[in-house]
């Protein structure tokens, strides 16, 4: 049974005061082995299964992709952004993976096919010092994040 809107809502601050902690004092990252990456994949498959969420209709979302010039021209901009690495004077000093979900007004606003609506997603987001970087040609504005990837499946 689906969570009911004051849940969903509860939910949602809880986590949002919880995003701003991290869990792995070892952000950096690095490559995974394979077979733990299939695993970690089908671990995530099997627990949507159990919340009755397992085709597109009902949001079901395994995997983005991107590709082509632009999000390699937006990761190089991003990149320079982060030179000095680990430096106080790089504009942005991590590059976050953030979870959303598409609605209605963000599927019109980007002319992205309605029947996305509902579906997991993921934001690409460059910060700095913990919050959302600021935008080094206009710092009134704040740098913006990379979607609108293909939807797997």
């Amino acid at each position: 049974m689906p969570f009911s809107i004051d849940k969903q809502n509860n939910l949602l601050t809880l986590l949002e005061g919880l995003e701003k902690i991290p869990l792995n004092r070892t952000e950096e990252g690095n490559e995974v082995e394979i077979r733990y990456a299939r695993q970690a994949k089908a671990k995530f498959r099997t627990f949507m299964k159990n919340l009755n969420i397992d085709s597109p209709f009902k949001g079901l979302t395994l995997s983005i992709s991107f590709s082509g010039q632009r999000f390699v021209n937006w990761l190089a901009k991003i990149g320079d952004y982060m030179k000095p690495v680990g430096q106080p004077s790089a504009k942005v000093d991590e590059l976050r993976i953030v979870l959303g979900m598409y609605s209605d007004d963000f599927t019109d606003l980007h002319n992205f096919n309605d029947e996305n609506v509902g579906r997991l997603t993921v934001l690409i987001w460059p910060f700095k010092n913990g919050s959302p970087a600021p935008d080094p040609d206009d710092l009134a504005k704040l740098l913006k994040p990379y979607d609108l990837g293909g939807l797997y499946p």
